[in-house]
């Protein structure tokens, strides 16, 4: 007699699972408005960036990590770039800040200009 469900079912079954667990991990708040002047692409000056969008998600790219789409969350001097287990944690050193140069943001003392 055949088992109900075969080995490569089941393996389709646990990879949905895994990929609507981690989905879920990832779920976006839109950025309220104390937090609106962080929308943008901010580059710093050996090439790192951390992009915000008004939907609450963000791409960081540097260090040799790159994270695309993941869920962005302002905690008290923090923000957090991530999906699901993955994520980067900034410090902010200086908010979005208009300055001779333009605009600029420090985040674990490293300054990024908007582009």
């Amino acid at each position: 007699m055949r088992a109900f469900l075969s080995p490569r079912f089941s393996l389709y079954f646990i990879l949905i699972g895994l990929l609507l667990t981690v989905l879920a991990c990832g779920a976006k708040t839109p950025l309220d408005a104390a937090h609106a002047d962080y929308a943008g692409k901010w580059v710093a000056a050996d090439g790192t960036y951390v992009q915000f969008f008004l939907d609450g998600s963000g791409n960081f790219e540097g260090s040799g990590s790159r994270i695309q789409g993941g869920a962005a969350q302002f905690e008290g001097e923090t923000v957090s770039i991530g999906i699901g287990p993955i994520e980067k944690t900034f410090h902010i050193d200086q908010p979005p800040t208009e300055s001779g140069a333009g605009m600029t943001i420090i985040l674990d003392g490293v300054t990024y200009h908007r582009e």
